[in-house]
């Protein structure tokens, strides 16, 4: 399979690139090193299944040169931390809405699957009680119904771990 990992340089992203890359995947991973580290995936580089740009999910004719080639989208990036949030809370919100948006609307135009990764803190589906919970699979799909070509979410069920 030929996926994107976006924000793969980060703690989680790069764990997740290693998975992939171990299970025979091709990767390429789009990340602007804002909060993540080449030194987390340096040991990739050279392997002929790993791909690395160094840019931002903002730069929408970059990410169209590739995702139509893709199988799948793991979308990680995002402006994090409080501290960079509270120095620039409108690239902070810029990145993360409108570089979701970005990903997303790619994703439709091409068909591809998207697997969007969150932390507890902003989700609101009561995993805040549940001490230490990360939220990392939530799978969103579109669905277009050939009959009337309306298109509506899907989200399959998640797997008990």
């Amino acid at each position: 399979m030929r996926v994107i990992v976006t924000g793969g340089a980060g703690y989680i992203g790069s764990h997740l690139v290693d998975a992939l890359i171990k299970q025979g995947d091709e990767v390429l991973v789009i990340d602007n090193l804002s909060t993540g580290k080449i030194e987390n995936l340096r040991h990739l580089l050279g392997q002929p299944a790993f791909h690395f740009i160094n840019d931002s999910i903002l730069n929408e004719p970059l990410l169209e040169r590739f995702v139509p080639s893709m199988d799948r989208i793991y979308h990680l990036a995002a402006a994090v931390g409080v501290r960079n949030v509270l120095q620039d809370p409108l690239a902070a919100i810029n990145t993360n809405v409108r570089g979701t948006e970005v990903v997303l609307g790619l994703a439709f135009k091409y068909w591809k699957r998207v697997v969007l990764a969150s932390s507890d803190k902003a989700s609101s589906i009561g995993v805040r009680n549940m001490p230490g919970a990360i939220v990392i699979t939530l799978i969103l799909c579109c669905a277009r119904s050939r009959a009337t070509g309306r298109v509506r979410p899907t989200t399959p069920p998640l797997e008990a771990a």
